[in-house]
């Protein structure tokens, strides 16, 4: 018997991006009740429905009421919100997988998804898209890999540009231990760019930390501890630390 290993069906989160309005609509058209596989989700349609309208009032009066408390309650009904949808993508993911992998159909598993109102999207084994993978009114989702081998942090360099293929003239430098990152609050219409990097680090030493010689811009000769997986990186405070980009991407945002 010859078993197929297909794609993994990913359910997307992007709804972790939206705005109010938007994120109240998506949460309005999930329907699990009745479902044939996706028969037990962690909250009921219930439950979401009543967080969805409970920010629909709040929100719908703080039009008149931007009171701090106003805004916080917003705030906090806004992420138990996304935390029910999010939850209950989790759980839809396995189910579509497994419905995916019973039937030797791809197609089977992503009709649960379409079924249910969710969003996603196909994974190859644990290979994922890079650039900007999803977007929406006023948001953009990108994700990269890696631009160094081993090391751990992204760097993020993103603005608005002029128009694509033209890097923005002002950036904000972000530095994080995610791969993946949602930017919102944009304008429709603008042209959202960013490029990725990775901090340049000290090559790694095979068993055990030596000193290594190296000479700094006085002309003295210094000592300097190298990485190794048992240590962590030195920097030298009186320079920059140097960074790899990639290449700018760019989106135009709905």
């Amino acid at each position: 018997m010859v078993i197929v290993k297909l794609p993994k069906i990913h359910v997307d989160r992007g709804f972790k991006g939206y705005s109010t309005n938007d994120l109240i609509s998506f949460a309005d058209g999930i329907k699990f009740t009745g479902d044939a596989d996706a028969t037990n989700p962690i909250h009921t349609d219930i439950v979401i429905g009543g967080r969805s309208a409970d920010l629909k009032t709040t929100h719908d009066s703080r039009q008149n009421d931007k009171s701090l408390a106003k805004t916080n309650l917003e705030h906090t009904q806004f992420n138990l919100l996304v935390g029910g949808l999010d939850d209950n993508a989790n759980y839809l993911e396995i189910i579509a997988n497994k419905v995916a992998n019973e039937q030797a159909d791809l197609d089977a598993g992503i009709n649960v998804v379409n079924r249910i109102g969710y969003h996603y999207s196909i994974k190859e084994g644990a290979v994922k898209n890079i650039g900007f993978i999803d977007s929406g009114e006023g948001w953009a989702h990108a994700h990269e890999a890696k631009a160094v081998d081993g090391a751990e942090i992204h760097a993020w360099e993103v603005g608005i540009a002029l128009a694509k293929g033209t890097p923005p003239t002002s950036t904000h430098k972000y530095f994080i231990l995610e791969a993946d990152v949602i930017f919102n609050h944009i304008d429709s219409g603008k042209v959202l760019a960013y490029r990725h990097g990775s901090l340049t680090r000290v090559s790694h030493i095979a068993k055990s930390a030596t000193l290594a010689t190296a000479t700094s811009a006085k002309g003295k000769t210094t000592s300097m501890l190298e990485m190794n997986k048992a240590n962590h990186p030195v920097f030298n405070i009186t320079e920059d630390q140097k960074f790899e980009w990639g290449e700018w991407r760019y989106i135009i945002i709905q």
